[in-house]
């Protein structure tokens, strides 16, 4: 899958294969934001420019470097390995034109990964609640169900953390003559907000989960495997799930049930060398995971 950390290989192998950067693209939406910053990639070597047309010729010769580029990367590899099998210092090694193949004994399969190097963020800011206005929020709210999430959230330091602010005896002016009431009214509207669509994000996610549940089972029963690339696992919820789901909303879905308490251990996620793997504890029983995600959906 070619993603973010594909891109920050390629520049560490090849920094000038590439231009990387944040421009503002028009969003074809009926939302009131009409510009948003994306990543964009432009090719920089051989003195490639925008108005100039990258030809086969140019195509083939970017590619044989970085394929030289990436072979050099392994030879620095192989002199390392050399130095301590021999126990030669760095400098003392034979030069790589002096060397015809690699050493017998040199894992070439399961070299290092790879330097993940920085790429450009967007500067989009996104605004999040503050646990004084989410503790807020809980206090006025009339539903159960939201009222313990919330307070759940929080441990008791945290909570009375949140509530050891002095309370304004009178009403103070702010802002340029603005009333710190009518403050408070605009960031409870905007704590709503926020708090709604995180509620309704997280019926979606619950929603998603037990078809979820059985496409993973049944998919490790027909591999007869005891664990799966998550990549994998992704693709064949992204296949089989009636949602229907893309790649990305699968792998969030994974993470989501990996976090979710009614997962109990059923379904884990292991790294192993830089790869994400599916493991699943075939000792449990999906039916009550499963009743317990009906039992939130009906609170």
């Amino acid at each position: 899958n070619f993603t973010l950390q594909t891109l920050g290989r390629i520049k560490t192998i090849y920094p000038t294969m590439y231009g990387f950067q944040q421009e503002k693209i028009q969003l074809p939406t009926l939302s009131p934001v009409k510009l948003n910053h994306e990543l964009t990639i432009t090719p920089t070597d051989f003195g490639i420019q925008s108005n100039i047309q990258i030809t086969p010729a140019i195509i083939v010769e970017r590619i044989d470097c970085f394929r030289c580029a990436l072979l050099n990367l392994v030879k620095i590899h192989h002199r390392s390995f050399l130095s301590d099998k021999l126990q030669l210092k760095i400098e003392d090694v034979p030069n790589d034109e002096n060397l015809v193949r690699w050493h017998p004994d040199f894992d070439l399969v399961n070299i290092p990964d790879i330097d993940i190097a920085s790429l450009p963020e967007s500067p989009d800011i996104r605004l999040l609640a503050s646990p004084i206005e989410i503790r807020h929020y809980a206090e006025r709210t009339s539903s159960q169900r939201v009222k313990r999430a919330l307070f759940s959230t929080f441990s008791s330091d945290d909570v009375s953390s949140t509530i050891t602010l002095p309370s304004p005896s009178k009403e103070t002016l702010s802002i340029d003559g603005i009333s710190s009431s009518l403050i408070e009214k605009i960031r409870s509207k905007e704590t709503n907000k926020l708090l709604s669509t995180s509620i309704d994000y997280e019926k979606q996610m619950l929603s998603r989960l037990q078809q979820t549940i059985e496409i993973i089972q049944q998919f490790f029963i027909a591999e007869r495997a005891t664990s799966l690339q998550l990549d994998l696992v992704a693709k064949q919820i992204r296949d089989c799930h009636s949602g229907p789901l893309s790649y990305t909303q699968s792998t969030e879905t994974l993470h989501f049930l990996h976090t979710h308490p009614a997962n109990n251990g059923w379904l884990s996620i292991i790294t192993i060398r830089g790869r994400h793997f599916i493991k699943i504890n075939r000792y449990k029983s999906i039916n009550k995971i499963i009743k317990t995600i009906q039992k939130d959906l009906q609170n």
